[in-house]
């Protein structure tokens, strides 16, 4: 899996929070549980955005 894959799948799971935020606005019975996976789904992106800038700082090092 290239970087412009990781982009990619980013953008969709992006899109997947977006639409379940606005799913859960409707749905006022599973709509906890819908924001619930929506914000474990801002977890994950920001855990891998953490992780993918730790990954390449030691490239951006090895270059210099």
């Amino acid at each position: 899996m290239g970087p412009d894959d990781v982009d990619c799948l980013d953008l969709k799971i992006e899109a997947l929070r977006n639409e379940l935020n606005s799913f859960a606005q409707i749905c006022s019975l599973t709509g906890p549980i819908i924001i619930s996976l929506s914000q474990r789904i801002d977890f994950y992106l920001n855990i891998r955005t953490k992780i993918l800038s730790q990954d390449q700082h030691p490239i951006s090092q090895a270059n210099r």
